[in-house]
């Protein structure tokens, strides 16, 4: 059920599911970074993990200059900067790539390593692969064992020109019809939402419910 100007109105029926959901639930995770020791503070700021079943965020509040590195990390991951006073350097596959504020990047698979430098938040996005990062989580606890209403984690196919670095400029105008700023790799799909000063309208809201995927907002 979706307001008449959701985009989501001229989508397509569902398919019918191929089994029945499990009837077993879970309660949802509710996490405040301020509010719990972060996994790493330094002179470079705070930096945590939180998790879902398929998913792990690493949230860096940053005044410095601080450096990440992946080794065989085994699938694709982003990093969004939503803020313009802190920037990267990202080395992958060995190139060099400088990225400003104000982007989402998709980082390919394997050795990889990224300095943040300036202030500002960084949000890093990974799949359960990053087994390293999931046990960092604040909630690594709640993921001990797999919840049973959610889907396996399973990739989408890769891009026709294969994985490499892609920077994506959050500078995207509003446009009627357009829900926010999606971006998709073969592992994650991330919805930038504009920003919205004070509540949202109640008659616009699209209550719904998400049979077997996760969604984490931040």
């Amino acid at each position: 059920m979706y307001h008449a100007t959701d985009p989501r109105t001229a989508l397509g029926p569902a398919a019918a599911a191929s089994a029945v959901p499990s009837p077993v639930s879970y309660p949802a995770d509710y996490i405040v970074f301020g509010q719990c020791p972060p996994a790493q503070e330094d002179d470079s700021g705070r930096h945590w993990y939180a998790r879902g079943q398929n998913f792990v965020v690493g949230y860096s509040d940053c005044d410095g200059s601080v450096t990440f590195r992946r080794t065989a990390q085994p699938d694709e991951w982003m990093l969004l900067l939503p803020g313009k006073d802190l920037s990267a350097r990202l080395t992958s596959a060995g190139q060099t790539t400088e990225i400003p504020g104000r982007t989402l990047t998709v980082i390919p698979p394997g050795d990889s390593e990224i300095t943040l430098a300036g202030s500002g938040q960084a949000i890093r996005v990974f799949s359960r692969n990053a087994a390293d990062l999931c046990a960092q989580a604040v909630n690594a606890g709640s993921y001990l064992e797999d919840h049973l209403n959610v889907a396996p984690h399973a990739a989408w196919p890769t891009a026709a020109d294969g994985p490499r670095v892609r920077v994506y400029s959050l500078d995207v105008a509003p446009q009627e019809g357009r829900f926010g700023r999606i971006f998709r790799c073969s592992t994650l799909m991330v919805n930038v939402i504009y920003p919205q000063d004070g509540p949202r309208d109640e008659t616009r809201l699209s209550p719904h419910s998400h049979a077997d995927f996760e969604q984490g907002s931040l």
